[in-house]
């Protein structure tokens, strides 16, 4: 014979039934919540900022190969002409004057760049274009090369080139 199915026990009025959280609980499981959120997003920050700084270290190593690779394809320094002066060993494009100097490795430039070699990787090299951040490959002709610091900020690189060593440096 079958077992028969106890029924349940009819509650107590004197004592309430307990459904769903209390308030205490629930602040808890909030407080918890934005605890782990406040972690994550001050480790995200610091990932962000090295990611910055590891790209830009990256991007000054191409723009000097990129200088060499332009010097042993032409037998000069990607110095303009206009800028070229005799007796002088040591160039240094600062600022917003380093489009003078790398704009010379862009493929799109003919004049500078007779073989249209491309010495440059332009989706990974950005540049300023009207006030604004943009990948190289997206930009005009002559537009000065930046990268971001690690606190985000704009920064200029300066390419010097001591013609009497034969060395670059890209800052």
């Amino acid at each position: 014979m079958r077992p028969t199915a106890t029924s349940r026990p009819t509650p107590d009025p004197a004592r309430p039934s307990r459904r769903g959280f209390t308030l205490v609980e629930i602040l808890a499981v909030l407080f918890l919540i934005a605890m782990l959120l406040a972690i994550a997003v001050t480790a995200s920050q610091k990932v962000f900022r090295i990611s910055r700084e590891k790209r830009a270290a990256m991007t000054r190593n191409v723009l000097a190969t990129a200088v060499y690779r332009y010097r042993h394809e032409y037998k000069t320094w990607p110095i303009p002409a206009a800028t070229y002066q005799a007796g002088v060993y040591v160039y240094a494009f600062t600022n917003t004057l380093n489009q003078a100097c790398l704009s010379m490795l862009r493929r799109d430039n003919t004049t500078d760049n007779p073989k249209q070699i491309q010495f440059l990787d332009e989706s990974a090299i950005l540049v300023e274009q009207a006030g604004q951040v943009i990948s190289l490959a997206a930009a005009a002709a002559n537009c000065p090369f930046v990268y971001r610091d690690a606190n985000n900020n704009r920064k200029y690189f300066t390419v010097t080139i001591n013609v009497d060593d034969e060395t670059v440096s890209v800052q």
